[in-house]
């Protein structure tokens, strides 16, 4: 159910109680839910998920004071935090606190974002940062040296995680575990907030309107509130009009054209409005007290609309604000992840009254100054060309000089997950850097991401990519080669002549070609028109 994922709680474990993590044949599943043989978040089974009896065994000793949230809490770090409370601020009811994750790859937009934060109106306000890096050297010189350094307001913690990149999700679960204030704002280090930004986001949940061409719509779950009759959610007994907000309409800024677009999730052409409306992280202002009843998941992609989806389904109350005003600008460029806006985005003709333009101004002038402005050029490929880079990445991955350095790493290293994380980069690195190249993107794993980004929802969610993607994950993975067969990531290869006898390579070719060809049977190959590359036709 959605409140399960939701529930805050310490490592859920199967039916044979022991402790389960992340899913070694999903590569999108981040931990495991539910008590029985079976995922209910990705359906595999439990030898899927990686036991993690041994990290939790080691975290016994030293946190006998420490509750479910802080135990959560330091084990999505990796034992790296240490969760000791701040002391709670006398003002604690009309303090927001502005909570940023980072990392030392984006250090490049920290000046602009304090700048943000310094110029809002609200004045009972702290800034939260959670920045991560490779090495003790990759703390924010701006934080440590520039203004935040002697700035009383500003909260930086910089952690050293190595090759282990940790999520969005315990990012923003480190930040709100620090934060003060009774309510929590979010910013993203390269987006744009105007001055009034947090005075609005407060008046929506703290009263549940707006005025102006800035609109507060109340919503709640209809099918939960109707089970809700005659009862009262623990989460709504407050003295609040809602327990969180988040822009429904909003506008963005494409940092390498100074463009100012407008996304209504909401409008006839757009579909699954719902994700798009609860889905986006940059706008969204929630209680704390919340918060702590449900911690974000330990996740990149999805952690966001999870975490409204719960609070919806226990009768919580989400503030939709229809930004008309000009309050905040979600930022395109090529090193982000909201390709869908760029497609249903449109045209606007000019922002009145609004800070925005001179903020855009800014933001790309601070970028440019340190030569960013080419490093974010986003680059745009068509349905067809993505879908052929796809292919020629299949074809890299499984040729058999990647496949035996590949599980030479994995064997290895296999006490080493750092290091075997790192090599593992490399190998793959290596094997598709000249496809990058030949796609227009950095021969480097920034590249190798940004290749992932570029992606329209609309075309992730096609059963083509999709299934082609899983198909690529399997080929770098040696955990999902081990766990889940081939034929199980191309249903009906086993019947194809001369699998049997191919090698990995031909394996591979094969298991491609009859995923166009299921998708064929389906109809669902014409959607995204491709070609069979010139080894498989």
């Amino acid at each position: 159910s959605r409140a399960q994922m939701g529930s805050a709680r310490w490592p859920v474990t199967d039916g044979d109680r022991c402790p389960r993590g992340e899913c070694k044949a999903c590569s999108s599943c981040c931990e495991w839910l539910g008590s029985g043989r079976t995922c209910q978040q990705c359906g595999c089974d439990a030898e899927s998920h990686a036991d993690i009896s041994e990290q939790v065994s080691k975290l016994q000793p030293c946190c006998k004071e420490w509750g479910r949230l802080e135990r959560t809490l330091h084990l999505q770090t990796r034992g790296l935090f240490n969760p000791v409370p701040r002391p709670v601020s006398p003002i604690a009811g009309q303090l927001i606190s502005v909570v940023c994750p980072t990392s030392s790859k984006r250090s490049q937009f920290h000046p602009f974002i304090y700048r943000c934060f310094c110029q809002q109106a609200w004045m009972e306000k702290e800034f939260i940062v959670i920045d991560t890096g490779e090495d003790d050297d990759d703390a924010s010189e701006f934080f440590l040296e520039g203004p935040p350094s002697t700035d009383p307001r500003v909260v930086y913690r910089y952690f050293d995680v190595g090759e282990t990149q940790w999520t969005i999700g315990a990012k923003r679960n480190v930040a709100c575990y620090l934060a003060a204030g009774a309510l929590v704002v979010h910013f993203d280090d390269d987006d744009i907030y105007a001055p009034e930004y947090l005075a609005w986001m407060a008046q929506a949940v703290w009263k549940g309107r707006g005025t102006g061409s800035i609109d507060v719509a109340l919503h709640v779950d209809q099918e939960i509130c109707f089970t809700h009759i005659g009862k009262v959610s623990a989460l709504t007994m407050n003295e609040y009009a809602a327990e969180a907000a988040t822009l429904s309409y909003w506008h963005t800024f494409n940092l390498e054209t100074g463009a100012f677009r407008v996304c209504d999730p909401k409008a006839e052409h757009s579909t699954n409005h719902s994700d798009w409306t609860f889905g986006y992280g940059f706008s969204f202002a929630y209680l704390r007290s919340v918060w702590m009843v449900s911690p974000f998941r330990d996740m990149n992609w999805g952690e966001d609309i999870t975490f409204m989806e719960w609070l919806l389904s226990q009768g919580g109350r989400v503030a939709l604000i229809h930004d008309g005003a000009g309050i905040c600008a979600h930022t395109h460029h090529g090193s982000n992840c909201s390709k869908w806006e760029t497609d249903e985005a449109v045209q606007l003709e000019g922002l009145r009254d609004s800070i925005l333009p001179e903020l855009g101004e800014k933001l790309q002038a601070t970028l440019a100054q340190v030569g960013d402005l080419i490093w974010l050029r986003s680059v745009e490929l068509s349905p067809d060309q993505l879908i052929s880079m796809m292919e020629e990445l299949t074809l890299a991955y499984a040729k058999r000089p990647f496949q035996l350095e590949l599980h030479k790493v994995w064997r290895s290293l296999q006490h080493d997950p750092q290091r075997r994380s790192a090599q593992r980069r490399a190998a793959c690195l290596k094997a598709v850097g000249p496809v990058m190249v030949k796609y227009g993107f950095p021969n480097s794993w920034a590249g190798v991401t940004r290749s992932t980004q570029c992606v329209p929802r609309h075309i992730i969610f096609h059963p083509e990519t999709a299934a082609k993607h899983e198909l690529n994950s399997w080929l770098c993975s040696p955990d999902q080669q081990m766990a889940v067969p081939l034929t199980k990531v191309a249903p009906g290869v086993q019947e194809v002549a001369g699998f049997q006898g191919a090698d990995f390579e031909g394996r591979a070719k094969l298991a491609l070609a009859v995923i166009d060809a299921n998708l064929w049977a389906t109809g669902q190959k014409h959607v995204v028109a491709m070609r069979f590359p010139p080894e498989i036709a």
